[in-house]
């Protein structure tokens, strides 16, 4: 009996390590844009949201690093955030009603793309030049960090309810 329980058993763990593996964790973003380099100060003065630490210096995302992001986007659906009074340990619940703004930043000499989130609303196409900051607004506006080296997504932070 021992025997056939275990052939079930790791019947079942194959089974949703193939579909862990087969799971697309690509999203390609109707809106978004790459910021020039020269607004990464700007983008970082997030009113109520915390930001990166220790940030040495801002560069422009190519498509190439672009592409790797939207290759697992998904993966950011994993993260719980690790920075903020009201929402501690929260995720995102989705990706697809945000507009995305990126900048790419250097900590500790390592290249992350910096994703700045917000809903989509009746803007103006500023948004795809100029740093989006807003106080307060929840979970409609977060920001995280996407490690190019690693294909992972940390540091997850959402503005405050106010």
């Amino acid at each position: 009996m021992r025997v056939k329980q275990t052939i079930i058993l790791i019947a079942v763990t194959t089974w949703s390590f193939q579909c862990l593996i087969a799971q697309d964790l690509s999203f390609k973003p109707k809106f978004n844009t790459v910021l020039d380099s020269s607004k990464g100060k700007e983008l970082m003065k997030q009113c109520t949201r915390c930001i990166p630490k220790n940030i040495e210096k801002f560069w422009n995302v190519s498509d190439s690093d672009k592409m790797k992001l939207e290759s697992v986007f998904k993966k950011v659906l994993r993260l719980k955030s690790t920075c903020g009074i009201t929402f501690p340990n929260e995720s995102i619940s989705g990706l697809e009603y945000y507009l995305f703004q990126y900048i790419g930043v250097t900590i500790g000499n390592q290249e992350f793309i910096y994703i700045n989130a917000f809903y989509i609303r009746n803007t103006k196409d500023l948004w795809k030049t100029e740093p989006v900051n807003v106080c307060d607004g929840g979970k409609g506006f977060w920001g995280a960090l996407f490690d190019l080296e690693d294909l992972e997504f940390t540091e997850l932070s959402f503005n405050d309810a106010g």
